[in-house]
């Protein structure tokens, strides 16, 4: 099991900017982007129904990209940050249909 929790909104403190709870993990993935002819690896190292963050490295210039996480379709996302190793992502795609297919692959369906 990749995650232990479900992915719902964020009930903490009013200082939590983020609308949901981000769930540490440690797994493979690829940045999939236009114009570059081979995948990037990178490992995701928490994961929300709205964005994750990863580490790994990134082209210069990169707003956005496909993360491909084994078990789902690629997730459209706009890199939202980054650092010399680590990028934070948002994810395109309605947050529910995230919850959903997370969900799907943290139960190995």
């Amino acid at each position: 099991m990749l995650i232990a929790a479900t992915l719902r909104p964020s009930d903490d403190t009013p200082a939590d900017r983020r609308a949901f709870r981000r769930q540490s993990v440690s797994f493979g993935a690829n940045f999939d982007f236009d114009g570059v002819p081979e995948p990037v690896s990178c490992i995701v190292v928490d994961v929300s129904a709205g964005g994750a963050q990863l580490m790994g490295r990134l082209p210069e210039g990169v707003r956005e990209a496909k993360l491909e996480i084994a078990g789902l379709e690629p997730l459209p996302c706009e890199i939202i940050w980054r650092t010399e190793s680590k990028v934070g992502v948002r994810f395109l795609r309605d947050a529910k249909e995230v919850e959903n297919r997370l969900t799907k692959v943290m139960k190995g369906e």
